[in-house]
């Protein structure tokens, strides 16, 4: 059988995969030391040692709190836009419908869930909760978009 050669178009989508395979890895080592960082540093020691679940009570000295805060905006910031730069048009129309339904999800959650534990209903806000209900939706949204396409 004999082989032919690749066109522009796959040695480009094989190139695109490659850098892909490369930026993932590397995201997850990145969060992997932000993610040691913190658990490391933690001057607060807690029930069974330190926590990202006791969020609310970490305590971290300043340099590691700036080099921390430096990593998430880079990663949580930085990294999207970046990358919304290398995606073609139907990869960029679904990230952007994902993202405006994890936006609409916090700016309607928030209040509904503050009016709720206003009335006892519900318990308080917290940070990690309205995180998790914006990304969880943006995912959510991601995720049906990718499949019905």
């Amino acid at each position: 059988m004999a082989t032919r050669e690749m066109g522009p178009g796959e040695l480009a989508t094989l190139a695109r995969k490659r850098y892909q395979r490369r930026l993932y890895i590397g995201l997850i080592i990145f969060g992997a030391v932000i993610g040691s960082l913190i658990g490391a540093f933690d001057t607060h020691p807690h029930e069974g040692g330190p926590s990202l679940w006791h969020i609310t009570g970490l305590q971290l000295s300043p340099a590691i709190a700036i080099i921390g805060a430096i990593g998430l905006l880079i990663g949580l910031i930085g990294l999207p836009l970046y990358m919304f730069r290398t995606i073609d048009e139907l990869a960029a129309r679904r990230n952007l419908r994902g993202l405006a339904a994890g936006w609409l999800a916090v700016l309607g959650g928030y209040p509904a869930w503050f009016v709720l534990s206003a009335g006892g209903l519900a318990p308080e806000p917290t940070a990690l909760g309205l995180f998790l209900l914006g990304y969880g939706v943006t995912l959510v949204t991601f995720i049906i978009l990718k499949w019905r396409d």
